[in-house]
């Protein structure tokens, strides 16, 4: 029988939650250039000093010329993350599933590895209602209602 060998490729751990962070998304730069537009919010599953994954209904392209920013809050410090969209799947009808790989260029690495190492901890030891005053936990009780939420 073959078996294969999954190999862990990251550089950075990753923390994962069973509620959502809520973070608002911007489009920050295309092609190099500064673009304004409206901000969403997306449902961050994990997240690493290296990246993030989201779920959101928005239709978004895989490249590396799209560079967003999200906005959300742990162990009480508001972060501005900058990175580009490097994968999506398909996850639910109208859900998909976004790797982010942040940017060198736009981020503090050394200060988003304290930030997440402090929210691990925090994990392990605090139920999720106490942390809720410390980071941007989504409150509602689905992602579909989340995302409904913000169409109406």
């Amino acid at each position: 029988m073959d078996t294969k060998e999954i190999v862990n490729k990251r550089q950075y751990f990753r923390v994962t939650h069973e509620i959502p962070l809520c973070a608002s998304m911007t489009l920050f730069s295309a092609k190099g250039k500064l673009v304004t537009t409206r901000s969403t919010y997306v449902c961050v599953r994990n997240i690493s000093a290296g990246g993030l994954c989201f779920w959101s209904d928005l239709s978004l392209p895989v490249i590396d010329t799209a560079i967003y920013s999200f906005k959300v809050k742990i162990m009480e410090t508001n972060l501005v993350l900058y990175g580009t969209i490097v994968r999506s799947n398909p996850i639910k009808d109208n859900i998909t599933e976004f790797g982010v790989k942040f940017t060198e260029e736009h981020n503090n690495t050394s200060e988003i590895s304290k930030i997440i190492n402090l929210w691990s901890i925090a994990l392990t030891k605090k139920k999720m209602s106490e942390l809720k005053f410390t980071c941007s936990l989504c409150s509602k009780k689905s992602i579909e209602e989340c995302f409904a939420s913000r169409k109406s």
